[in-house]
């Protein structure tokens, strides 16, 4: 995917505030986003899958494994353009933590 469609695009911030991934398929957003961020970690004993997509089905972030008290990174420094919106599960509830930083569509 490229981002060729600007920042001042979006008008929307998503709230970047530490909330709880669902341990199934639910929409961060629903319209076109652009990602720039997206810090999660597992606050568990075990390791936990997650899995990250656009409102079409593409990967952003293919299923992976956070090991036990780690934390994932990722950045996209121009923005990541989700089109369709961001959908993100986990594969253990309440065992991942994250805090995203995106704007998205009205």
């Amino acid at each position: 995917m490229s981002s060729t469609i600007k920042k001042a695009t979006y008008g929307r911030s998503v709230d970047s505030t530490l909330q709880v991934i669902p341990d199934s398929s639910t929409a961060l957003t629903s319209t076109d986003t652009l990602l720039y961020s997206m810090y999660v970690s597992n606050t568990t004993a075990s390791t936990a899958t997650l899995l990250v997509t656009d409102g079409g089905g593409k990967e952003i972030i293919p299923t992976i494994s956070i090991p036990s008290h780690s934390i994932l990174s990722a950045e996209w420094n121009d923005g990541l353009v989700a089109l369709g919106g961001v959908t993100w599960i986990a594969g253990t509830a309440s065992a991942l933590q994250a805090a995203v930083t995106a704007t998205y569509k009205v």
